[in-house]
C-alpha cells in the first residue's frame, strides 16, 4: 500500500511529474493551485492527456513552453484547450465560414485592447471549417503560420485538413469536425496539428492478428452466389436476399453479392454482372477492411449497408432490417412484426444478461464494470462467462434465454454512428431493456425510441444510468411503466421498414 502525501508537501519530495486525476476543472485554477504549492507548472499533467493518441512528456514539455494561443471558429478552440488541458488565451468567433475569413484579415478591429493584448500572436494556431472550397482558398493564403481548415474534401492546399466521408458518416459536417477536435474520431496526429499546424493522417486504432475464416470463392446455391463472405454473412443473407429476389425479381440471373471478407481485387477485377457489394462490417477498425470504406461504389452495380450517404450506386440496408423482418412487402406483415416487438415482455426471472463472444474494442467491459456491483449479471458467451445455462438449459437459444432478463446488456462492437445491428433489437423482441452503447448513441433516429433505451457514455462517469437501473430494479411499478412504452415508433419505422424493401426491388431489377 502506498501511502497518500499531503499535498502541501509535494514540493519537499523529488518528482518527475504530478498526474492530476479526477477533476474537471479549468486548467488556469490547477495552474494556480501549481503555482501556489511551489510545482514546477510544465511537470503538472492532467491524467486524461495521456490517452491522447502520440502523447509524449517531451511533447506535452513543447506544449506547455510555446505559450500558444488559438483563435477559432464556432467552440473548436474552447474544445482543444479543454482536451490538451491549455493554459493559455483562447479566443472563439461565432460566425459563418465566410464571415470568419474576413475577421481574420483584421481581427485587431474586431477585439478589444484586453483580448489583443493577451493573444500570443507570435505563436498562434487558428481553426475552422468549411464544405466551400473557395472559402478554403481564401483562408489558405491568409498570413498566420498554423493555419487549420477541416474540409469534406481532398486538397492539396497546406491548411487543409481532410476528414474523409467515411468519418462524417451522414451527419453535418460540424459534428464530425467536434469529435475530431475533441479527440473522439480519430483522424489526425493532434500534437503535430496543435505544435506545428500540420495534417498527419493518423489511421484509428486496430487490431493485427484478428483471424477470420471465408470462403473467398466458393458461391452459394440459387440465384444469390457469395464472394469475400464469412460463412456467418452467408447463412444469415442466403435465405433472406434469396427469397426476396425470388419472390420479386423475375427470371432467373444469377446476383453476385461480394464482401469485405478477401482480397478487393476479387470484387473489383470481377466480370460478373449483377455485381452487389453487401457490407455490415465497421471496416475502419480493421487494416485488412480499409480497403473497402468507398464501398466499391465505382466497381459494383449496387452497394447496399448500414451507411447513412447518398449516391446513385448505394441503397442502405441496415442488418437488422434482414434479421427482424420477413422479406416481403407487406405493410401489415411490417406492421405486425413491429406490434410484436413493441409489446414483449421478459420473465423477470433474472436480472441482467450480456452475450458476446469477445470484447476487442472495449465497448463491453466498462458497461460490466460499471454495473456488476449493482446487477446480477450473467455472461453467457465466450466473452468474461460465469454461466452455461444457454448452452446446457436453453440449447443455444438466445432468444428464450434473453426473455428470461429484466435487462439486457447489448454495445455495438465499435461506437459508429449508422453501425446499428441486431443487438438491441434483440433485446427489444425478447422484452428485455437494452443497456446500449453504439451510432453515438443515437440509433436509428426516428424509429427506434431513445427513452425505452438505458445509454452508456464513455464520456461521463454514468451515474444517472445508474440511479435509473437500481430504480428500475428496485420499483416495479416503475419498471411496468417503463416497459409500457413503444420501443419502436411504429408508423415511422413500418414506412422507413417498407420504402426500403420497395426500393430493393426496384433496384435490383433494375440490374
Amino acid at each position: 500500500m502506498i501511502p497518500l502525501l499531503d499535498k502541501n508537501k509535494i514540493a519537499s519530495v523529488e518528482y518527475d511529474i504530478v498526474l492530476v486525476g479526477g477533476v474537471n476543472v479549468p486548467m488556469q485554477d490547477i495552474m494556480r493551485e501549481a503555482q501556489r504549492l511551489r510545482l514546477e507548472r510544465s511537470k503538472v499533467v492532467l491524467d486524461r492527456m495521456l490517452f491522447i493518441p502520440d502523447f509524449t512528456f517531451e511533447r506535452y514539455k513543447k506544449l506547455q513552453r510555446s505559450q500558444l494561443s488559438i483563435v477559432s471558429m464556432g467552440n473548436l478552440g474552447a474544445i482543444l484547450a479543454n482536451l490538451f488541458g491549455l493554459n493559455s488565451p483562447v479566443v472563439n468567433i461565432t460566425a459563418s465560414d465566410r464571415d470568419f475569413v474576413n475577421f481574420l484579415r483584421d481581427p485587431w478591429r474586431h477585439l478589444d485592447s484586453a483580448v489583443r493584448s493577451t493573444t500570443n500572436w507570435f505563436n498562434l494556431l487558428v481553426l475552422m471549417y468549411t464544405e466551400d472550397r473557395a472559402v478554403l482558398e481564401e483562408f489558405d493564403r491568409l498570413p498566420y503560420a498554423k493555419k487549420v481548415c477541416f474540409v469534406p474534401f481532398k486538397s492539396d492546399l497546406d491548411s487543409a485538413f481532410f476528414i474523409h466521408p467515411y468519418d462524417v458518416a451522414g451527419r453535418p459536417f460540424e459534428i464530425a469536425v467536434n469529435e475530431v477536435i475533441a479527440g473522439s474520431r480519430i483522424c489526425f496526429d493532434m500534437w503535430d496539428m496543435i505544435l506545428n499546424g500540420n495534417s498527419t493522417k493518423r489511421q484509428p486504432p486496430f487490431y493485427n492478428n484478428t483471424r477470420v475464416d471465408y470462403d473467398d470463392l466458393v458461391p452459394a446455391d440459387g440465384r444469390v452466389h457469395f464472394y469475400n463472405c464469412v460463412v456467418m454473412v452467408r447463412e444469415a443473407n442466403t435465405n433472406w436476399l434469396t427469397r426476396f429476389i425470388n419472390k420479386y425479381v423475375p427470371g432467373n440471373e444469377i446476383f453476385n453479392v461480394f464482401s469485405v471478407h478477401g482480397e478487393r481485387k476479387i470484387v473489383s477485377q470481377s466480370k460478373l454482372k449483377r455485381k452487389i457489394f453487401l457490407n455490415y462490417e465497421e471496416v475502419m477498425v480493421r487494416p485488412n477492411f480499409r480497403a473497402y470504406a468507398d464501398y466499391c461504389l465505382d466497381c459494383v452495380d449496387l452497394s447496399l449497408g448500414f451507411e447513412f450517404f447518398k449516391n446513385p450506386n448505394y441503397l442502405r440496408l441496415p442488418f437488422w432490417m434482414l434479421t427482424e423482418f420477413e422479406p416481403v412487402i407487406d405493410m401489415t406483415a411490417i406492421e405486425n412484426t413491429i406490434a410484436e416487438i413493441n409489446a414483449a415482455r421478459n420473465t423477470k426471472k433474472y436480472e441482467c444478461v450480456l452475450i458476446n463472444s469477445h470484447d476487442m474494442w472495449n465497448t463491453r467491459t466498462p458497461i460490466y464494470n460499471l454495473l456488476k456491483g449493482v446487477l446480477d449479471i450473467k455472461c453467457a458467451g465466450k466473452w468474461n462467462r460465469n454461466t452455461d445455462e444457454l448452452q446446457t438449459v436453453y440449447n443455444n437459444d438466445k432468444h428464450k434465454y434473453v426473455r428470461e432478463f429484466k435487462f439486457n446488456i447489448c454495445p455495438e462492437n465499435v461506437n459508429r454512428f449508422g453501425y446499428v445491428t441486431e443487438k438491441i433489437f434483440d433485446a427489444f423482441r425478447a422484452g428485455s431493456i437494452p443497456i446500449y452503447y453504439g451510432s453515438d448513441n443515437r440509433p436509428e433516429p426516428g424509429i427506434i425510441n431513445p427513452s425505452a433505451v438505458l445509454f452508456f457514455d464513455p464520456n461521463s462517469d454514468n451515474q444517472e444510468l445508474v440511479k435509473e437501473v437500481k430504480r428500475l430494479k428496485s420499483d416495479d411499478a416503475y419498471y411496468d411503466k417503463f416497459m409500457r412504452q413503444e420501443k419502436l415508433f411504429a408508423k415511422p419505422a413500418a414506412d422507413y421498414i417498407y420504402s426500403t424493401f420497395q426500393e430493393l426491388a426496384n433496384r435490383l431489377r433494375q440490374l
